[in-house]
């Protein structure tokens, strides 16, 4: 195995990378809907999408652990994968309690 297996592919089976097509897919629409729903309010939308970014991180994660406690043997990659996940959540809160980008949004 290199490094380029490692980044380019981490579905488990064909079942995966069709939910995780579609997930994405969902996602996308998702997000026009609610860019367009908070267009309103600039601040209000940031925070919103933050939030969105959250929550879509977190469904993909159930899923991917789903797929790596079903059908693999090597279950330690979640542990990796809960780990990248914890360090994105708390980028994203700390961006949102400190207000980072300030005026700017």
């Amino acid at each position: 195995m290199n490094i380029k297996d490692i980044f380019t592919n981490r579905h488990i089976n064909s079942l995966h990378k069709k939910i995780s097509w579609y997930m994405g897919g969902i996602g996308l629409l998702l997000w026009i809907v609610l860019l367009i729903k908070t267009s309103a309010s600039p601040s209000l939308s940031f925070h919103v999408f933050l939030w969105f970014i959250i929550g879509w991180a977190l469904f993909d994660f159930m899923i991917y652990a789903f797929f790596t406690l079903k059908y693999t043997s090597n279950r330690k990659e979640i542990l990796v994968h809960f780990a990248e996940l914890t360090i994105w959540i708390a980028v994203i809160v700390t961006v949102i309690n400190f207000n980072i980008f300030g005026s700017y949004v």
